[in-house]
């Protein structure tokens, strides 16, 4: 009896530690579930964010450029710094890019003709203006020849079409600076000579400068400072302006009835196509057409 007492005692013993054990483990997994909900419900959800950090595969718009006063209502942009200008003289065996524009610098047409071709201009239209930097720059006259042409500061020569050029022919190219020798005060000095009777205001080495009134052979500066006969109006009333090497002069007013004058950071100079042939010798050619009031591209 004793015996049996002992064994049953043995037995609730047993049963006791396996349900505590039980429980035991059921208490783990019940604390290992809630950490690793816990858990769960702490962790940012990284992959929202992925679809708005990897790049865009879509191209951005290009912009549509309204000109209002030479810059950009959209964006910002001034149309000098975009407007691709001339960069040098041009043969026969190259190419010259006519882009037409209107007075709101709306693209009207861009066509591509030989060098040495006559500018035949748009139908209707026969008045136009020439559309060049309105900064002057010389970075070296090491290789300049008498009558060679300035374009992006380096001087081009004067190319030959042979068989194409009359006396009443005019060179896109001489609305750009031309290189002469001069004479000052009994010395020859390397000037530039600039088409037109000017009345000039404009900044000399970052130094503003304008045509004397009361004696037109000299440049004052605004703050009458020496401008050490920077220009001179020669006999033909032309400009010779006389830079060094690494000088620059940007033009902010020069006006010759009309005809030649700054607007927006650009050089208008006015040429009509039937007055006389009209040589494209430069590689590109940017032009207003006046009174313009057809399509545009």
């Amino acid at each position: 009896m004793k015996n049996e007492l002992q064994q049953h005692k043995k037995s609730d013993s047993i049963k006791w530690i396996v349900v505590f054990v039980l429980i035991g483990i059921l208490a783990f997994s019940m604390i290992g579930l809630m950490v690793k909900t816990s858990i769960d419900l702490s962790k940012p959800d990284l992959s929202a964010g992925i679809k708005d950090e990897l790049p865009s595969t879509e191209e951005p718009s290009e912009c549509e450029h309204q000109f209002e006063y030479g810059v950009c209502t959209e964006c910002g942009v001034h149309i000098a710094d975009i407007m691709p200008m001339a960069t040098k003289t041009v043969s026969t065996d190259e190419k010259c890019v006519i882009n037409y524009w209107t007075a709101d610098y709306e693209l009207i047409k861009s066509e591509t003709v030989d060098g040495g071709s006559n500018f035949k201009g748009i139908t209707g239209y026969n008045f136009y203006y020439l559309l060049t930097p309105n900064i002057v720059k010389v970075s070296s006259y090491a290789d300049a020849s008498e009558g060679d042409i300035l374009i992006n500061g380096k001087f081009n020569p004067v190319l030959p079409y042979y068989g194409s050029i009359t006396s009443n022919a005019a060179r896109l190219s001489s609305l750009y600076p031309v290189y002469i020798k001069a004479t000052v005060d009994g010395n020859s000095v390397d000037a530039l000579n600039i088409y037109g009777y000017p009345w000039i205001y404009g900044r000399y080495n970052g130094k503003y400068v304008g045509l004397d009134d009361t004696n037109q052979n000299y440049i004052y500066t605004v703050n009458n400072m020496d401008a050490n006969a920077l220009m001179y109006l020669n006999a033909g009333d032309n400009l010779e302006m006389y830079l060094k090497e690494g000088d620059e002069f940007e033009f902010l007013s020069y006006n010759f009835y009309s005809t030649k004058f700054v607007r927006d950071r650009l050089m208008y100079s006015v040429f009509s196509s039937t007055e006389a042939r009209v040589i494209c010798d430069i590689d590109v050619i940017n032009v207003v057409v006046i009174n313009y009031s057809g399509e545009v591209a």
